[in-house]
Order: C-alpha cells, then sequence, then structure tokens
C-alpha cells in the first residue's frame, strides 16, 4: 500500500475517535424604531459564566437551569448581568448607554425554544 494512503487512513484512524464541541459565542440582535427606541436580545452561553475557561465546558443543558432554586437563578442572572456590563456596550456615535433595564428569558439552546 502506498505511503500517502497509509498516512490518510492513519489520519483518519486517529481522528475519528477524537471529539469537540461548539466554543461559546454571544449572538446580539437589535430592532430600532423611529423614535430611536430599541430592543437589544443577546444570547448568553451559561459556559461564560460557569468557567473563566468557556471553551473547556461541553454545552450546558436545560437541566441545569431548570434544576436551579429560584436564589441560583438569581445569582445565575446576576452573573450573566455582570458578563454583559463587562463585555459589552451600547455605543450610539459619541453617546455610550448604560444597560439600564434588563429582563431574562432561559433558551434551550438545541431547540431554540424558550424555557419557562
Amino acid at each position: 500500500m502506498p505511503l500517502t494512503i497509509r498516512l490518510f487512513l492513519l489520519t483518519f484512524i486517529l481522528a475519528g475517535p477524537a471529539a469537540a464541541h461548539q466554543v461559546p459565542n454571544m449572538t446580539i440582535e437589535a430592532d430600532f424604531d423611529a423614535q430611536g427606541h430599541f430592543e437589544m436580545k443577546v444570547n448568553v452561553d451559561p459556559r461564560v459564566i460557569l468557567s473563566d475557561q468557556p471553551t473547556s465546558l461541553p454545552p450546558v443543558v436545560a437541566a441545569w437551569y431548570l434544576d436551579q432554586s429560584p436564589e441560583q437563578v438569581k445569582a445565575t442572572y446576576e452573573k450573566a448581568l455582570s458578563y454583559l456590563k463587562a463585555n459589552l456596550q451600547l455605543q450610539f456615535g459619541t453617546i455610550t448607554m448604560p444597560l439600564d433595564e434588563v429582563t431574562w428569558q432561559a433558551m434551550d439552546g438545541r431547540p431554540r425554544r424558550f424555557i419557562s
């Protein structure tokens, strides 16, 4: 068997068992109206608030959120808000706006459905 075919097969066999997961990201969408009001939606991957090395974690399942007590949910939202304030800046021209009013809606990322 030629060397190139053997190297290809070896690479394929060694790479087969390797597994990877999606790198955490933050998706931002905004809707603006003619009066200057806007609604911004930010999808925050929980891994960014669970670890200082979020890429080391596998995707977070919905049960992680659903099984939280009200106190844990509040702490989760506080961590998420701290993360957003540290990493997201709203700037329109020379005007920088604070993150004033934040409402939260948990979402299961796999089927893209809201969790209530």
